[in-house]
């Protein structure tokens, strides 16, 4: 059974199609049919293909937002406020204490530096 026809309907189908449009003209008919039929298989596969597409650029785009918002979330829980920011007078140690070393660069370098 195809589409809910028995053979037996099949064949008088084909039958009454032969005494109308004849014998020269049932295989051009057939010809036609089988044409449409296959440029519409390769239309709804054409389609599909489409459907596919849009839905894998729909999943790319939902895991790029993702993407940014994990990153906006780790870098708002990295980077400090400016509220959060130690203060100058927190710092364990003074700025005018550090080391600076002096340069005299009038003085020539002697090849051998006596100790």
């Amino acid at each position: 059974m195809l589409f809910g026809i028995s053979f037996s309907e099949i064949i008088l189908i084909l039958i009454v199609a032969l005494i109308v449009f004849g014998p020269k003209q049932l295989p051009i008919i057939a010809h036609k049919i089988g044409n449409a039929l296959y440029k519409g298989k390769i239309y709804l596969k054409m389609i599909k293909n489409d459907m596919g597409l849009q839905n894998d650029i729909l999943a790319i785009n939902n895991t790029t937002q993702e993407f940014f918002n994990t990153y906006h979330e780790i870098k708002n829980n990295i980077i400090p406020t400016n509220s959060s920011l130690k203060q100058d007078n927190d710092i364990p140690y003074k700025k005018e204490k550090l080391y600076q070393p002096e340069f005299n660069f009038e003085k020539q370098p002697e090849l051998f530096d006596e100790y």
